[in-house]
């Protein structure tokens, strides 16, 4: 067994041991580590809390499984940590390891997005332009769009201006288009 196979299964040993004591942090980890999220730092016992988390990072070494980070995910998410609904939230709108569900994706973008979750906040709003999961309503798509715009997913300002510019939702106004995509470009030159 290699080194890093067996950092891997001791990892999971450990949010394991955590997760089934109710320590959402773990049961969101696990799901990551299933997913074939990267976790960054070696996990020692008792330093859960300073685990760092590197989203889209991948361990291509080692096999996904998108049922067990279901499975994590969704026992998170039901104690309501909204990272892990947003996660959950992706596999279902995918067809991860769950069956295919845009109802399902939806409902759980929503809930997570309730409690302050952007990046569900963001899904909601493409939820709601292209109709997936929920009747297609361009007004609500604008209104999500510019909530994670401007509560620090700076991406969506480009959406927003497209909105504006294409009269999506909202009057066609060039004017406001321009502002929205002037502040997606700020953002890209700050990155």
């Amino acid at each position: 067994m290699s080194r890093s196979e067996m950092k891997r299964r001791y990892k999971i040993k450990m949010l394991t041991s955590w997760a089934e004591k109710g320590d959402t942090y773990a049961m969101l980890s696990l799901g990551h580590l299933y997913a074939g999220l990267h976790v960054t730092k070696d996990i020692e016992p008792g330093d859960l809390k300073e685990l760092e988390l590197l989203d889209a990072i991948f361990e291509p070494e080692f096999a996904r499984d998108f049922a067990s980070a279901a499975y994590w995910y969704g026992k998170a998410a039901e104690l309501n940590n909204n990272s892990a609904q947003y996660n959950l939230g992706l596999l279902y709108f995918y067809g991860y390891g769950v069956d295919q569900d845009d109802h399902m994706a939806f409902s759980i973008f929503e809930k997570a997005a309730e409690s302050g979750h952007v990046y569900a906040a963001y899904h909601l709003a493409r939820c709601y332009l292209t109709g997936r999961g929920v009747e297609q309503d361009g007004e609500k798509a604008v209104e999500y769009y510019t909530y994670a715009a401007v509560n620090g997913y700076k991406p969506a300002f480009a959406d927003v201006g497209r909105m504006y510019m294409l009269g999506r939702g909202v009057e066609h106004n060039q004017l406001k288009a321009n502002e929205y995509f002037a502040k997606a470009q700020k953002q890209r030159a700050e990155v």
